[in-house]
């Protein structure tokens, strides 16, 4: 059975693809590894294929973080009022 060991994107600093993305996807199975290289048009592919998950993960980040300092901005008035 195949199984995805790893997906690598990068932007490639030097040689024809500069500025581009670009990367790799090791495949693993029984018999060997293999190791597919990502020219910039398929890495462009697998972007608008992650691009939704991305976006919420990002919000949902962000809600976290939000809800976050507003907790700790609710207990400091309480901390302020100790240390008077």
């Amino acid at each position: 059975m195949n199984k995805i060991k790893s997906i690598k994107l990068d932007v490639d600093t030097y040689g024809v693809n500069k500025g581009k993305l670009t990367g790799s996807i090791e495949i693993t199975n029984q018999y060997g590894e293999i190791k597919i290289m990502v020219d910039p048009e398929k890495a462009g592919e697998i972007i608008r294929i992650l691009a939704p998950a991305l976006v919420a993960t990002a919000q949902d980040v962000g809600a976290m973080m939000v809800a976050s300092v507003e907790a700790q901005a609710k207990m400091l008035p309480d901390l302020v009022g100790e240390k008077a």
